[in-house]
């Protein structure tokens, strides 16, 4: 199953999936693989931050993990199936980061982390778009995470921020 929460009147991604004509081969081939899956689609009824949109999946995650894929975010194939691999290594949320330079650090979340293993932090900190000066580090939040239904508490328990928005980080 997959749940796409989209924001009001957005509405290409679902007018995408629901296309009966197909107009080429590769597209032909995802519309195959698409019939084994089952999309469902939810809105945020207003632009409330990216916690609130993942707030939203709650009910239909019920008590396992999941995976949040940012539609903004390109990343290497890999990279999800090895976010993949350590949660079932840890049973513990799993965040991709990269490092950043410093004049994109405003443009990313950051993490303030301990390396444990290889390119593996553990998280102690995560700041919305810092300026550089205030970033704890250059590992920025890629856009791509396994996440345990503990997020739903932790979301419950933090105040809007800027622009009222309820953020992740």
């Amino acid at each position: 199953d997959i749940l796409i929460i989209m924001g009001k009147g957005k509405r290409a991604i679902e007018d995408h999936f629901g296309k009966s004509e197909i107009e080429n081969e590769f597209l032909n081939e995802i519309d195959e693989m698409m019939d084994s899956v089952n999309l469902l689609y939810t809105r945020q009824r207003e632009p409330r931050g990216l916690g609130d949109a993942v707030y939203h999946a709650k009910s239909f995650v019920g008590e396992d993990a999941f995976a949040l894929l940012l539609g903004d975010t390109i990343t290497i194939p890999e990279c999800t199936k090895e976010l993949i691999k350590k949660y079932a290594e840890s049973k513990t949320s799993i965040i991709a980061v990269e490092e950043v330079p410093e004049e994109k650090i405003s443009s990313y979340g950051i993490i303030k982390g301990k390396e444990v293993e290889g390119d593996f932090y553990l998280v102690e900190d995560l700041v919305e778009k810092p300026s550089p000066e205030e970033a704890p580090s250059n590992l920025g939040i890629l856009g791509r995470y396994i996440l345990t239904p503990a997020i739903f508490d932790a979301i419950e328990g933090t105040p809007p921020g800027k622009g009222n928005e309820i953020q992740l980080t």
